[in-house]
């Protein structure tokens, strides 16, 4: 799979002001970017995975919020924020949609 182009300034300003909205430091975000769906690790830096579909990039991203004990925040294509869901305090993920 391939990773967004961080080189193109609409991918990059999207990407950094997602990151920068968000307050908490353990998050994994699902956003729309150049017709894909991404999904960012900020703990990774760069680390970050393109999906055609958001059902998959949401299933990768739930697995890696799962592991990392994260917050998972999916974005509508808009950018806005659709739901997030917390891995963080127990098995159990406590869910807001927004």
């Amino acid at each position: 799979m391939a990773k967004p182009n961080l080189s193109d300034p609409e991918t990059r300003a999207k990407v950094i002001s997602t990151l920068q909205s968000v307050k908490s430091e353990k998050n994994i975000h699902v956003i729309r970017s150049r017709g894909n769906w991404v999904v960012i690790d900020k703990h990774k830096g760069n680390g970050s995975q393109t999906f055609a579909d958001q059902a998959h990039a949401i299933e990768h991203a739930r697995d890696l919020a799962r592991e990392s004990k994260a917050d998972l925040i999916v974005h509508r294509s808009d950018g806005g924020m659709q739901e997030q869901i917390s891995f963080r305090d127990s098995d159990a993920a406590k869910k807001r949609a927004r």
